[in-house]
């Protein structure tokens, strides 16, 4: 269990957990809440708003599995294979080296993904 403790702006959080510069990447909006540093490479939790058009292609992550938690908006997944609708409040799990990829069905779609263990770029020592 990660110790929780209240950050300087008084929201509840992991002990030593820095919400990093949001940023565009190749496809979403990805602040990471809790980066793999925080937890010693065990896991990391990144919020992600994809936007319709910018998915990305069919791939796997040979190390990491995902499980993603659908806030809002409305995503198709594809998982190994297998067609699975995800509107808001759906969470789909991701095993490491299956390949997914997903479609955002309305104009953005906001996730929280959690990542264990943590992908070694969001472990900074």
């Amino acid at each position: 269990m990660f110790q929780q403790t209240n950050s300087k702006n008084g929201v509840s959080g992991v002990s030593g957990v820095n919400v990093t510069t949001s940023a565009w990447s190749q496809t979403p909006l990805a602040s990471f809440i809790i980066s793999g540093e925080a937890t010693q490479g065990k896991a990391a939790v990144m919020e992600a708003v994809q936007r319709k058009g910018d998915e990305p292609p069919a791939h796997s992550h040979p190390e990491t599995d995902e499980t993603y938690y659908v806030i809002e908006g409305q995503l198709t997944f594809t998982v190994a294979g297998k067609t699975i609708s995800a509107p808001a409040g759906t969470s789909i799990f991701i095993k490491r080296g299956q390949e997914h990829s997903f479609v955002v069905e309305t104009e953005t779609a906001n996730t929280l993904v959690l990542l264990l263990p943590a992908p070694a770029e969001s472990v900074q020592k």
